[in-house]
């Protein structure tokens, strides 16, 4: 998976806005905002990704060593990217 090309990230008043481009303009008004986790994410499916390597980006960031830890993050990750996937931000 990666972003659509239908969005471009871009900080504005230092926070990570996920904005659309081209026809999505008229289809959506919306802008939506990330934290810098989400921000980490983002930028990591400029490239094509899987859902096991962006797990691995978020336990190299937030050093989760034991079983409870890694669980926290691909739970946290399995709801952004649901999230991404219903607003129509990633291209599968």
């Amino acid at each position: 998976m990666k972003l659509s090309k239908s969005v471009i990230i871009r900080k504005i008043a230092g926070k990570c806005c996920i904005l659309p481009v081209g026809q999505r303009v008229i289809d959506s008004t919306s802008i939506m905002y990330t934290n810098s986790c989400g921000e980490m994410i983002l930028e990591a499916l400029a490239d094509e990704q899987t859902e096991e390597q962006l797990a691995e980006i978020m336990f190299k960031k937030f050093e989760a060593v034991t079983d409870e830890d890694k669980t926290i993050c691909r739970t946290d990750l399995a709801a952004f990217l649901n999230d991404l996937r219903n607003a129509g931000i990633l291209a599968e």
